[in-house]
């Protein structure tokens, strides 16, 4: 299977972005809240591309600031996320994973064990997000695999 085959709730939604200068960190920790989501995708204000992740962890890295908390909770996005990359002591490592729509189920699987990252963005050739598969899709389409599987052997077999 590929992944555009899998049907999976974080597969069948939009993908939740930000633009990376136009936005504020508050308003996509905002849009996570009211969207229940852990995280949404940075993109490039002109062309659209993935650029980065912004997750509800990073409220965490935010802390460390003491002082400028709230300074930096109000910035866009795309300065606080180039902030955060660039001081030792928030050491938040970039992880955006992405895969295409052609590439098999497997390689999602095996990509998302080996980055141990908990969703990919599937990209198409202008890296512009698509959609994003959770560890949760992945295991919804193991299971449905699975069970399609059973039933037909268990019919077959009747």
């Amino acid at each position: 299977r590929r992944v555009a085959d899998v049907r999976g709730a974080g597969a069948c939604g939009a993908v939740l972005a930000v633009r990376a200068k136009a936005d504020r960190a508050v308003d996509a920790f905002r849009t996570m809240r009211s969207e229940h989501v852990s995280s949404v995708a940075v993109v490039d204000d002109d062309t659209g591309a993935l650029v980065d992740v912004l997750s509800v962890k990073d409220v965490r890295a935010l802390a460390k600031d003491d002082a400028l908390f709230f300074h930096r909770f109000f910035q866009p996005v795309g300065e606080l996320l180039h902030h955060m990359a660039n001081d030792p002591k928030h050491m938040r490592p970039r992880r955006i994973v992405t895969v295409r729509s052609d590439d098999t189920f497997e390689h999602v699987l095996s990509t998302l064990v080996a980055k141990g990252v908990h969703r990919v963005y599937v990209v198409d050739d202008n890296k512009k997000p698509t959609k994003v598969l959770s560890l949760r899709d992945v295991l919804a389409e193991l299971i449905s695999t699975w069970s399609s599987n059973e039933g037909g052997a268990a019919g077959a077999a009747t």
